[in-house]
């Protein structure tokens, strides 16, 4: 089944139209409104459903669950907010505020988590919709990876396109208040609001995930986790400042991140587990002492935010308390032995993946190579952690392959062009695909890593 070329203008009316509606998280369902009144405008026969769940929030699913179907997965939420001021504690410099095309190279907010690889997707199913409703009876294999016969005239695909609310990582701790604009904490809503809504026979039996990652198949991914700890000590006045007054809390701040530190070299220091895809990483991303308008105030609280990649075997609940030590004896060292250390997860979710030779997994690495003119390369050591765990705990075999981003400082989000129209290609190359199988054919279970 020959599936059309990607056409190069309605990729680039698409991603100016997605970059161009801000989708904080919490903040989604404007851009899901929006794409969805583009595609019943160039696509009406395609079933298209605006879940609006939540207050400000909703999933766009293109096409019906049948049973046995796969689902094409990105999100539409970005890491930052679009709001210059909340966005500077993390980047302090200038960012791109427009969808701009300089040759090759495409550049905009969001434009690499997520809404570049999500166009594609989107774009990809479209083609193999269209690729099947136009088949005749009985058509060979084609152009399409994994494609072949049994997908007759006006055949629909056995595959359903979801773009995601909630889909970036993020979790605040218990309590904290978010300022007016800042994106709502928490992760993975929109997948959970897919799988719950398409439970028993409507649940899919695999995913393919479409985000940036790295330049390969990934069939196993990292888990996450959150912890935030906390130092505590007497607070005290600037007027009237002494050791005993303040407590030492703002003294401690560099004693408690050589803590954390110290844990990371002993976290990292654990043996990894043979040929897995998925690495491990940590790092201290955010810390906060006192208040930041009233600092006569010398704060009696230390905050520290922590975030941990999980390889296999890692627990998430082991975690808060090789942290506690590890900072309570770095401070004791350091000789503040009056302040108290306390860690807590805030969330977690375990590593997990799918059998290599998994029926996705297969058909991902034939639809890159048919894409890209060349096989995936191996993938090892991977420390990118993304709500695509969610599918495989709950037993959803899924792979996940996407474009590269191109380099750049945090906060300038750039894609190859070219790239993106070869995506594009492989995501229609895995709906056809699957599509073309036998029904209950591809159903291999996703297990998380012991």
């Amino acid at each position: 089944m020959r599936v059309a070329a990607p056409d190069e203008a309605e990729l680039l009316e698409l991603l100016a139209l997605a970059v161009g509606v801000p989708s904080p998280s919490g903040a989604e369902r404007a851009l899901a409104e929006r794409l969805a009144t583009w595609v019943r405008r160039h696509d009406p026969a395609v079933h298209c459903d605006v879940d609006r769940f939540a207050a400000g929030r909703a999933n766009l699913v293109l096409g019906d669950p049948v049973p046995g179907h796969l689902v094409v997965y990105g999100h539409l939420d970005t890491t930052l907010s679009g709001n210059r001021v909340l966005d500077r504690a993390a980047v302090p410099g200038p960012v791109p505020r427009t969808f701009q095309r300089r040759g090759d190279t495409l550049t905009g907010p969001g434009l690499g988590v997520a809404k570049g690889p999500a166009v594609a997707a989107l774009l990809g199913y479209l083609l193999a919709v269209r690729a099947l409703a136009g088949a005749g009876a009985g058509a060979g294999a084609g152009a399409g990876a994994g494609a072949g016969a049994g997908a007759g005239a006006g055949a629909a695909p056995r595959a359903t396109l979801l773009l995601a609310a909630g889909g970036t990582h993020r979790a605040a701790p218990p309590g904290t208040p978010l300022p007016a604009g800042a994106p709502a904490s928490g992760a993975g809503e929109g997948v959970r609001r897919y799988l719950a809504r398409h439970a028993g026979p409507q649940r899919p039996a695999a995913a393919v995930v479409a985000k940036c990652g790295p330049p390969g198949v990934l069939y196993e991914e990292p888990g996450a986790a959150y912890v935030t700890v906390e130092v505590t000590g007497p607070p005290g006045l600037a007027m009237t400042r002494t050791a005993q007054a303040t407590g030492g809390v703002p003294a401690a701040v560099g004693a408690a991140v050589e803590g954390v530190e110290r844990w990371r070299r002993s976290f990292l220091a654990r043996p990894l587990a043979g040929a897995s895809q998925a690495g491990r990483e940590a790092a201290l991303g955010s810390l906060a002492a006192g208040l930041p308008y009233k600092a006569d105030l010398v704060g009696g609280l230390l905050q520290l935010h922590v975030y941990a990649v999980l390889a296999p075997g890692d627990d998430p609940h082991d975690l808060p308390a090789g942290l506690e030590s590890a900072v309570a004896a770095s401070l004791a060292a350091a000789g503040h032995r009056r302040l108290r250390v306390r860690a807590r997860l805030v969330d977690g979710t375990a590593a997990a993946g799918t059998a290599s030779d998994s029926p996705v997994v297969v058909l991902a690495r034939e639809a890159y190579a048919d894409a890209h003119g060349a096989p995936p390369p191996a993938v090892t050591g991977w420390t990118g952690s993304t709500d695509g765990v969610l599918l495989r705990h709950a037993g959803v075999a899924t792979a996940r392959l996407g474009p590269v981003p191109l380099p750049g400082p945090l906060g300038r989000e750039s894609l190859s062009l070219e790239g993106l129209l070869a995506w594009v290609r492989a995501y229609a190359a895995v709906v056809v695909g699957w599509s073309a199988g036998p029904a209950g054919s591809r159903t291999t279970p996703s297990q998380p890593h012991r």
